[in-house]
């Protein structure tokens, strides 16, 4: 009788510290794995995304000379993102539609050494016409040419019937891009974020189908590609654009075949597509 009751005791024992060991392993109520209080990253990211928005909110983008046409801005950002490779940890993208098609693009992000009290903000055209933004009703961006150029895409083949079967072909076509980016002479391999940022178009109209996706530094969009499924009469075609998203130097190929580039260009006039407006307060 000794033996069994010791080798319950044992059996207790034994039990006893499993349950301990398995209690100190979990966070208990109101403690994350770090000792902090449970989604404090959580909240500092809706902190920032409710400020990126708010900086967003203050700008009223038009079409047309006199900037008449209202823009319409996609109410949510269309992209979130980071960049390690340069210390970028936070930023948004925001998108104004012309109709439902894609007509300006706006990155908004901390500013360099800022620890995100300065932020920077960045326009791109996506627009074949005049564009207008304000601020506080005055204009602080007013491209006078056209930000993008679309081209016919070669070796496409022709869009298909259906919409899941055209996304198949954008995220192929996009796929036979490669595009870079160059830093202080350094040349870098961008990464095809394969999901479309943002998707469009009507098959009663001109423009069957359409995406935007971005070529990108992590999560960071550094080129824009906007592809297009187009009925001519009879006939359906894909057509292409792309948009620079950075100052640093870009260049695209489409299989072996060099189609687009643009220069190391740190933009500060209003007057061309592409626009950075450096060290904004977020007050």
């Amino acid at each position: 009788m000794r033996d069994v009751h010791l080798c319950g005791r044992l059996a207790c024992f034994v039990f006893c510290q499993v349950l301990c060991l398995a209690a100190a392993g979990r966070p208990s109520a109101g403690q994350d794995k770090a000792g902090e209080r449970p989604n404090a990253d959580s909240e500092l990211n809706a902190e920032r995304l409710g400020l990126m928005k708010r900086m967003a909110d203050r700008y009223e983008l038009s079409r047309g000379a006199d900037g008449k046409i209202p823009l319409e801005r996609v109410s949510e950002p269309v992209l979130r993102w980071t960049n390690p490779v340069r210390g970028a940890s936070d930023g948004c993208l925001f998108l104004w539609t012309d109709g439902d098609r894609p007509a300006a693009i706006l990155s908004i992000y901390p500013s360099f050494g800022s620890n995100a009290t300065q932020w920077d903000h960045e326009f791109q055209s996506l627009s074949g016409a005049v564009l207008v933004a304000r601020r506080a009703r005055a204009p602080v961006w007013f491209p006078e040419k056209p930000g993008i150029e679309w081209k016919f895409l070669t070796d496409s083949g022709s869009p298909a019937e259906s919409a899941p079967r055209r996304l198949s072909q954008i995220r192929s076509l996009a796929a036979k891009f490669s595009c870079t980016v160059t830093v202080r002479g350094d040349k870098t391999a961008l990464r095809l974020l394969t999901t479309p940022i943002y998707r469009y178009g009507d098959p009663k109209s001109e423009v069957i189908d359409g995406a935007l996706l971005a070529f990108a530094q992590g999560t960071d969009p550094e080129l824009l590609l906007l592809l297009e499924a187009r009925a001519a009469g009879e006939r359906r075609e894909w057509h292409y654009a792309l948009a620079r998203l950075t100052m640093w130097e870009l260049e695209a190929r489409f299989g072996d075949r060099a189609v687009w580039s643009a220069r190391e260009d740190r933009n500060t006039d209003p007057k061309r597509p592409y626009l950075t407006i450096d060290r904004q307060s977020a007050d």
